[in-house]
């Protein structure tokens, strides 16, 4: 995405998205305030519940970014800007396999392999289990 600010080409991309997020809401939770004040009301609610799953799952796949990252250099043993080269070896790509793509490990046995492998506490991962 280029930044541009105030430029034509940005003007149309936030008409777009604001259109683009109005056509959501409405197809989602439709009702509007002028309507029946209890379903507005229970609109809010399921609006305010979803973007705090929203955020939720953000902070969850940011993680576990960070936590896929971490396993890999440490086992790679690599610094995180150097980790790219060696994610094309053999051991990288086996690494990739148990970490992101199907059938890898879930959430919970990544935390308890950075446990072992010294990357944080149990304290950590039991607070992160709460999340996932």
């Amino acid at each position: 995405m280029t930044k541009v600010d105030g430029s034509r080409a940005t003007e149309a991309m936030i008409r777009r998205l604001t259109a683009e997020i109005i056509a959501i809401e409405r197809f989602f939770y439709g009702g509007e305030a002028d309507g029946d004040r209890f379903l507005y009301a229970g609109m809010l609610e399921r609006k305010r519940d979803d973007l705090v799953r929203g955020v939720v799952l953000q902070l969850h796949t940011a993680i576990e970014d960070i936590l896929n990252t971490a396993i890999a250099c440490r086992v790679l043993d690599v610094n995180p800007e150097n980790r790219l080269r060696p994610m094309r070896s053999v051991r990288g790509r086996a690494l990739q396999k148990m970490l992101a793509e199907s059938g890898s490990l879930g959430f919970a046995m990544k935390l308890n392999f950075a446990v072992a492998l010294g990357l944080m506490s149990t304290a950590t991962r039991d607070k992160l289990l709460v999340l996932n």
